[in-house]
């Protein structure tokens, strides 16, 4: 449960004003952002405060994450010593209770967790994943939702599609044919690697691609319908992912291109083959023009 950074009586106006300029007003906004590095660096410098502060804003909204555990809670645990999730996780309940107790003095009117409430709360962070593991899960989350079951179809084959059409436009036989397909493979699995865990690629494929897969897809789907597949997972990227649309068209076209620099065409004895033959350049133009390269 995500709650208003504005019930946390540390956190100062503005600090919130800093925050609520980049559009961050709850406890799963702040944990989401400072965990991308690039974003916490920008947060910092914004705030021009020590990092040592903004540390006590993050562990403390950190620990919100427990079941249970609000915004004062939070700010107490933090003063009781209690940094983390992990932190909570690893407590003795009776021996944290009684430092809450302790604690709570020195804040003023505040009530004091009860025994089993502290209990509770521990067992909850025992199976609560870290900071690092939820927001990366969170990530993943946001990029599924971008798009529905039969558009994820669509781009989990674009790729295949692409390298397909160069492949049926010349095709190759015996080692020249498995060059070609494990060309394509090694493309997708190094988008995957290149990638983050929350990537269009990673999210789409969940696990690597393998020479089974394309030779499938090649035997199942007819030639018409790989550049309508092509064209249409392009434009849906464009419109519900438009940050990753380049990348993603990039990705289809270099699929294509690796396969067709695979293997060489023509000749006879080694002699006057070429890299690309033609039929595979005027796929490759097919393909440029459909995804607007």
């Amino acid at each position: 449960m995500a709650y208003k950074l504005s019930e946390f009586s540390n956190i100062s106006g503005q600090t919130a004003a800093v925050l609520k300029s980049m559009g961050i007003a709850d406890t799963d906004q702040l944990l989401m952002l400072v965990t991308d590095p690039a974003q916490r660096a920008s947060l910092l410098q914004k705030l021009g405060v020590d990092e040592r502060m903004l540390n006590d804003i993050i562990e403390q909204t950190d620990l919100t994450r427990v079941k249970g555990i609000g915004a004062s809670f939070a700010v107490m645990l933090n003063r009781a010593g209690i940094r983390s999730v992990s932190d909570l996780a690893k407590a003795n309940p009776a021996d944290l209770h009684a430092t809450l107790i302790k604690t709570a003095t020195t804040m003023g009117n505040q009530r004091v967790p009860r025994d089993d409430e502290v209990a509770q709360w521990v067992q909850t962070a025992k199976q609560t994943p870290d900071l690092v593991s939820w927001s990366t899960s969170e990530r993943m989350a946001s990029t599924k939702a971008l798009f529905a079951g039969d558009e994820w179809a669509k781009i989990r084959l674009a790729p295949m599609a692409a390298a397909a059409l160069v492949m049926l436009a010349s095709p190759s036989k015996g080692k020249d044919a498995a060059a070609e397909a494990n060309a394509v493979v090694d493309t997708l699995n190094a988008a995957q690697k290149g990638g983050s865990a929350w990537s269009l690629m990673n999210v789409a494929y969940g696990q690597e691609v393998n020479v089974a897969d394309m030779q499938k897809f090649i035997n199942e789907t007819p030639p018409a319908a790989m550049m309508s597949t092509v064209k249409s997972a392009a434009a849906t990227v464009a419109a519900k992912a438009p940050d990753q649309a380049a990348i993603f068209n990039a990705m289809l076209l270099e699929a294509a291109t690796n396969v067709a620099e695979a293997s060489k065409e023509g000749g006879f004895l080694g002699i006057g083959k070429k890299v690309i033959s033609e039929e595979e350049a005027a796929a490759l133009a097919d393909i440029r023009l459909a995804l607007g390269l």
